[in-house]
């Protein structure tokens, strides 16, 4: 890794994000849609990170902690600068850092201040950023825009100095910032997904007994399958697994009256 690279990366993209703090803070919903909702950023610290407040009840805190790669994008339009930043977000809720970003405008949207039970950071570690900087004046823009238009050719340098920043490179391999080592819920659909293949060759079987044990494996499936969806919010296979428990019921009462005849 270039230390003095990955530097200058950082004070390029602080250097313009001092320029405009308010953003557009994108996370995925439990339907898997993009929402945004403005953000003020409070600091980015050496390491290139982002930092807001907000509420641990908010429906942006429930996002990040089921999907926490996030995009935050500013505009400041006066002087077109462009600013889109990618990564990894996470809750903090340490005091002390609390204490030390605190200041007093955040207090309108927290009447309690520190002292609010809800108060907490996001702390976004940014993978990649890409900004637009331009220093022409408008009347210049607009003179481009109107040769372009005259001449067919789309105007050169119309949105300045282009940067790409890439700062994934000092993350350690395969560890990602706010993202747990490893969610026990998400490696659920694994097991489940062998024990219903497994259960399906069962009750496919000649003999009464393995038949019987398929139907119970595929309860054991429907079990496992009913608690990853409703870790990851898939409302539709959680009513396709309660209905296919009922008919494997069924099809264990079945097989053991038949067993018993």
């Amino acid at each position: 890794m270039n230390t003095t690279a990955t530097s200058e990366s950082i004070s390029a993209l602080s250097s313009r994000l001092e320029r405009v703090r308010i953003g557009m803070f994108t996370t995925v919903d439990g339907h898997g849609r993009l929402v945004s909702c403005p953000m003020t950023n409070q600091q980015v610290d050496k390491q290139g990170s982002l930092w807001f407040f907000t509420s641990d009840q908010s429906s942006m805190s429930h996002n990040i902690a089921q999907r926490p790669e996030v995009n935050v994008s500013f505009v400041h339009a006066d002087e077109s600068l462009y600013i889109s930043v990618s990564g990894h977000a996470e809750h903090i809720t340490d005091e002390d850092k609390i204490r030390e970003m605190w200041n007093p405008l955040v207090k309108a949207w927290f009447p309690q201040g520190m002292d609010d039970p809800h108060l907490a950071l996001v702390k976004v570690a940014v993978e990649s950023a890409e900004y637009w900087d331009s220093d022409l004046s408008k009347m210049t823009q607009l003179l481009k825009m109107a040769g372009a238009a005259i001449s067919g050719h789309p105007p050169e340098n119309m949105l300045g100095e282009h940067g790409r920043i890439n700062l994934s490179l000092t993350l350690s391999p395969g560890i990602r910032p706010g993202t747990p080592d490893m969610d026990i819920l998400d490696l659920i659909q694994w097991p489940a997904l062998l024990v219903t293949v497994a259960a399906a060759w069962m009750v496919g079987c000649q003999t009464k007994r393995k038949r019987n044990i398929g139907f119970w494996a595929f309860l054991l499936s429907n079990l496992l399958w009913f608690i990853w969806g409703w870790h990851s919010h898939a409302y539709a296979l959680l009513f396709q697994q309660f209905c296919l428990a009922a008919i494997n019921i069924r099809g264990v009462c079945k097989n053991d009256n038949d067993q018993h005849g």
